[in-house]
């Protein structure tokens, strides 16, 4: 654990893995966890936490797709020891209602989605001191074969989720990817051939999340914003879904404009453009449908993306943590 600005910093699967089971062996009675191993031996987890005594609950599901995106898992992680033990990380009380989340809420968080990049991470987190944006870059995505100035991100992103190393030849495979095989590759957030969407459609059909939020970080380059909520408008998401995420965005920003953010006012164009790139590309709707907005079609679940600025000095990891942590108390408040 890393101490950062009074706060504690868990984000490497080895310490996350290790809480996580301290955790269940400390506190079984409302602690659960399920579990998929990645191809290369990791362990992908997902902890669930409720009072069991008690029914109709809302369900809650919390993911952290990205190895190079921390600062979710950290916020994940002090958020659940607080709501699992009443202290926070560092030792210190809980403010939060603990007795009536756990009463009133399932909480299923599945804090680092793909360890095998998470463990190959060179920090603990991204604050712009170390690593350029364009060496960020590299190390996220990875190099070329014979053109190391050239990014996989320039190809593969948002076009190819998933790749074969026997006919792309990388340089560097960056830690973004997860090894589904001796040769391939795949892109967590996007392709639902990656390990922890086990989890999510083993569990989905156990619980109908009422609210799913991935954490994220981006922005790298922003200087006048540093946070930002996005969540599917496409026409075939029901319109009360939509709405109810509307909701939670408004309440997301304007929390985070309290603790001292500065958060994207709202972009509800942000996957009119997506899907506009997608047409020319000559992708189906069937493809975005499966590919972004899967759970919101199999249970009806609202879908928000959570994004807190990296690697960028403004934004350092105690900021980074707080604004991730304040978008998890809003969404839990949402639901109680």
């Amino acid at each position: 654990m890393k101490a950062i600005a009074g706060k504690t910093w868990l984000s490497k699967p080895d310490e996350i893995n290790s809480k996580i089971i301290e955790w269940k062996k400390e506190f079984p009675e409302i602690v659960r966890i399920d579990e998929e191993i990645q191809f290369s031996g990791d362990n992908v987890y997902a902890i669930t936490v409720t009072d069991r005594e008690y029914e109709n609950k809302k369900n809650f599901l919390l993911a952290v797709p990205h190895a190079h995106e921390p600062a979710g898992t950290a916020a994940a992680m002090n958020f659940l020891n607080e709501v699992i033990t009443g202290k926070k990380l560092d030792g210190s009380r809980s403010n939060l209602p603990r007795e009536e989340i756990l009463k009133r809420v399932r909480l299923t968080f599945i804090p680092v989605c793909n360890p095998y990049g998470r463990k190959k991470s060179p920090v603990d987190w991204w604050d712009g001191t170390k690593y350029s944006n364009e060496e960020f870059e590299y190390i996220m995505a990875g190099r070329l074969l014979g053109n190391p100035s050239a990014k996989i991100v320039n190809r593969f992103w948002h076009t190819h989720p998933v790749f074969d190393q026997e006919v792309e030849r990388l340089e560097e495979i960056g830690i973004v990817w997860e090894k589904l095989s001796e040769t391939l590759y795949g892109e967590p957030h996007s392709y639902k051939g990656c390990t922890w969407w086990k989890l999510v459609d083993r569990l989905s059909d156990e619980f109908h999340y009422d609210l799913f939020i991935e954490l994220h970080q981006g922005m790298e380059d922003w200087d006048e914003m540093d946070t930002l909520v996005i969540h599917p408008r496409e026409y075939w998401i029901p319109r009360e879904v939509i709405e109810y995420a509307d909701r939670v965005e408004e309440k997301v920003i304007e929390r985070w404009r309290k603790v001292g953010a500065k958060p994207h006012p709202g972009d509800k164009e942000y996957y009119a453009r997506v899907g506009e790139r997608d047409r020319d590309l000559n992708k189906p709707d069937e493809r975005r449908k499966i590919s972004i907005d899967w759970l919101t079609m199999k249970c009806g679940t609202p879908y928000l993306t959570i994004e807190v600025q990296n690697n960028n000095q403004n934004t350092p990891p105690e900021k980074q943590l707080l604004y991730e942590q304040t978008a998890i108390e809003v969404c839990v408040e949402m639901l109680l």
